[in-house]
């Protein structure tokens, strides 16, 4: 228990920071505000801005900002707001105020509010306004999450996530291996199969047509290894047709992703009597052109190293 006294020379707001130390050189402070007020009248220590609120973080270029401000002092003379990009600042005496204001180029911007007493203290806050392309001004992922942070050698790894983009072109994941998997799915679940031990950092990308760039990342346990047979597990984790209704003689493309460590080959029955199409690439896309009319339930056939055969159907009607 102490006590310390000390004159300040100067007008102003003083930061006076106590500290205290024990025997192991630990540091414990407080600090505590001290306005001097000099030879004005009693109520300049009450001078603070109490809010200073922007509606909206990210707009569009041409779009307007709105400025909300409160301010809490008895002895206020006026108040500027300087919006950045070098327009001429909007001065004010009221205590609460609510400004617009227009951005012609694209950029951040920092606008800064400042208010001044009758004994010439000087107090700030600012925010930081991006403007984007028409288009572009929500670009965020909302959430991406690992089913299991641990696995085993062989077992696949799952993640869901969701983007936000007015702008969106694609997705990109990094699963760490030097592997990586492309989509166009704001909301998607994806697998992918770890055959070496270690840890690994799941990284996802948005791109929007600005050009602009988001990320996540997760990271992943693999542990040890699995016998064969786990490793050979496989499975068709998408088969769509992109025109699932189409005429006869009109092409119809068909999109298809496989997990398979030991995948051998795949073909496509496409049920119309035509010659079957086969392949070994574990993604991709393919067409066809049914000649008649009808419905067909087109059925994809994957094939593993060891002999297993799984299957996965859709249906195309012809008309």
């Amino acid at each position: 228990v102490g006590q310390a006294s000390h004159q300040f020379s100067k007008v102003g707001k003083y930061h006076v920071k106590l500290s205290a130390y024990d025997w192991r050189g630990n540091k414990r402070s407080v600090t505590r505000t001290i306005h001097v007020v000099g030879d004005c009248p009693a109520g300049c220590e009450r001078h603070k801005i109490k809010s200073m609120v922007v509606d909206d973080r990210v707009i569009a270029v041409g779009d307007s900002v709105k400025l909300l401000l409160k301010i809490s002092s008895d002895r206020l003379t006026k108040w500027t707001v300087d919006f950045g990009d070098g327009s001429t600042e909007v001065v004010g005496s009221s205590m609460e105020e609510s400004l617009t204001h227009k951005y012609t180029a694209i950029g951040k911007y920092k606008i800064i509010l400042k208010a001044e007493n009758e004994c010439g203290e000087v107090i700030r806050k600012r925010k930081v306004v991006t403007v984007e392309t028409p288009g572009c001004c929500v670009h965020k992922i909302k959430y991406l999450k690992l089913e299991e942070k641990e696995i085993n050698a062989g077992d696949r790894a799952q993640i869901a996530f969701e983007i936000e983009s007015d702008g969106f072109t694609k997705s990109e994941v990094r699963w760490g291996d030097g592997t990586k998997q492309t989509g166009e799915d704001l909301k998607e679940t994806l697998r992918h199969r770890f055959n070496t031990e270690g840890e690994y950092k799941i990284k996802l990308i948005a791109f929007n047509r600005c050009g602009d760039k988001v990320y996540k990342h997760v990271k992943v346990k693999v542990r040890g290894d699995c016998p064969r047979e786990r490793r050979c597990e496989q499975e068709i984790e998408k088969f769509v047709a992109l025109t699932p209704s189409c005429r006869p003689s009109e092409k119809v493309y068909f999109k298809f992703r496989i997990d398979s460590p030991c995948l051998d080959k795949w073909w496509i029955d496409w049920r119309d009597g035509s010659p079957k199409t086969y392949g070994k690439k574990k993604y991709g896309k393919v067409s066809h052109d049914f000649k008649r009319s009808g419905t067909f339930w087109v059925k994809l056939y994957i094939k593993n190293t060891q002999g297993d055969v799984d299957s996965k159907s859709v249906r195309v009607r012809a008309a």
